[in-house]
């Protein structure tokens, strides 16, 4: 049983990027877990869809990656949202946002997160208010549930640019205080010169981000599964023991008619 990473891309809700996380993904891949692309709605493929939609959106994805862990052969208590702007706005909303009244809601939620440059702020100060509507902000934004209830969040890492235009640094901060307030984990790593576009401004961002990550998964037991490692080593090994077979093989055959 492996952990599900569900990845959810950013772009405004505008737009929508298969690829943007594909790094990341691939190299936690390789330890074992498996990585799912979350297609959410956005009003460049679907005209009038809203980030309500794209919410509803990775809530299901999540609700039914967990209802068929076993069809999958995942742990359905190791789901791990890894969203980048409005992708890691979206991993917290799924935490924090219930308008669905969806029940049970823990089976929507993620296990953890991981997020890079996410706009958790979605009133006037952050980003998003004139897309989501002001009768929505005080449930959909991250930010405005967790700082103004007793909502929880799950165990979580942001990395963000100090000169990111979208989400203040010391929003980030303010938001990680609450979280230790709440006595809930929140690691927040702040990039020095970095804007909101991180992946395009530092191309290694993903490579140089992902040790940290590894750590944050491991202090959070995550179990990786070794069966994908396991099966090609012995697909090697298979293949190995064939050629070595066919290589004895003729060389005897070649030593029998040389005689």
């Amino acid at each position: 049983m492996a952990p599900a990473l569900v990845l959810l891309s950013g772009g405004g809700w505008l737009d929508f990027n298969w690829f943007q996380l594909k790094d990341l993904a691939r190299d936690l891949s390789k330890m074992g877990a498996r990585s799912y692309v979350v297609e959410y709605r956005t009003s460049t493929e679907f005209p009038g869809a809203t980030p309500q939609d794209a919410l509803e959106d990775v809530q299901d994805a999540i609700f039914f990656l967990r209802t068929n862990a076993d069809k999958l052969y995942l742990d359905p208590d190791q789901i791990i949202a890894i969203g980048a702007s409005v992708g890691g706005q979206m991993a917290y909303a799924a935490c924090l946002a219930n308008p669905r009244s969806l029940a049970p809601f823990s089976r929507y939620r993620p296990n953890l997160i991981v997020a890079y440059s996410p706009v958790i702020r979605n009133d006037s100060l952050g980003y998003g208010s004139d897309l989501i509507g002001d009768d929505d902000v005080s449930w959909f934004s991250p930010w405005n549930v967790y700082m103004e209830s007793e909502a929880r969040i799950v165990p979580s890492i942001i990395f963000s640019g100090s000169d990111d235009p979208l989400i203040r640094s010391k929003d980030l901060r303010t938001f990680a205080n609450k979280a230790t307030e709440k006595g809930d984990s929140l690691e927040l790593i702040l990039l020095d010169g970095v804007g909101h576009s991180m992946w395009n401004e530092v191309p290694t961002i993903y490579e140089d981000t992902e040790p940290k990550i590894s750590a944050f998964l491991q202090n959070n037991s995550v179990q990786f599964s070794d069966f994908q490692r396991s099966f090609m080593y012995f697909v090697f090994g298979l293949i190995g023991g064939l050629t070595l077979f066919v290589l004895l093989y003729r060389r005897r055959k070649a030593a029998t008619l040389k005689n």
